[in-house]
């Protein structure tokens, strides 16, 4: 989540600062950082999933 935020700040003080490119930097940081959040969700899931057939 902590990368999702940086994104975000990325996205505004460089869509600011450096214009199209600041923006697309940010939104690639906000991107990677959704999609570690999205794996560790799926992952937490299988996770729970396979302690229950263990049970």
């Amino acid at each position: 989540m902590r990368q999702c935020f940086v994104g975000v700040g990325l996205m505004i003080f460089l869509g600011y600062a450096a214009g199209n490119v600041g923006f697309g930097v940010g939104a690639l940081v906000f991107c990677i950082g959704l999609g570690k959040v999205f794996a560790s969700k799926t992952a937490q899931k299988k996770m729970e999933k396979n302690n229950d057939l263990m049970r």
